[in-house]
């Protein structure tokens, strides 16, 4: 039975804009799975989202239908917050943003917005992910003991 949770929580950290946001919390707090494998899980499933993303993005970069990933409005306010953050912070504190204001699935995708290379976006957002990784594990064991 763990398997199947486990594997949920693969799915849904798989899934844009659920991601590791919804994937650990769950398996941590719903399905009481131990937080040493869930991050992992959700780490790799998140990971090989957004690598597949970049695939499909370099393989198919004039499609119809990635053109709601790749078009991108450089006007979007959180873009502009992004933009502003790298100029003020660096890269790397815009990476760990990234995923939480506007998915990493997008954040992908906005590499030529950024003025970056894919590999270097690509790599940084990886860094974030396990960062977040980790401080949702530590926020899921903390947040229900505090609460109950």
């Amino acid at each position: 039975m763990d398997f199947i949770h486990y594997f949920v929580v693969f799915l849904l950290s798989f899934c844009p804009f659920a991601e590791l946001f919804i994937g650990i919390p769950i398996g941590i707090v719903v399905f009481e799975l131990e937080p040493h494998l869930v991050a992992p899980i959700g780490f790799l499933g998140n990971a090989l989202s957004i690598i597949l993303v970049q695939y499909l993005i370099i393989r198919f970069h004039d499609s119809r239908l990635l053109r709601p990933i790749t078009n991108v409005n450089p006007a979007n306010r959180a873009v502009k917050f992004i933009h502003l953050v790298i100029e003020k912070c660096g890269l790397f504190v815009a990476t760990l943003l990234i995923p939480f204001m506007i998915s990493g699935h997008v954040g992908i995708a906005m590499h030529a917005i950024l003025g970056v290379s894919k590999q270097k976006l690509l790599n940084y957002l990886l860094v974030s992910l396990a960062i977040w990784s980790f401080l949702l594990i530590y926020l899921s064991k903390l947040i229900p003991q505090f609460l109950l």
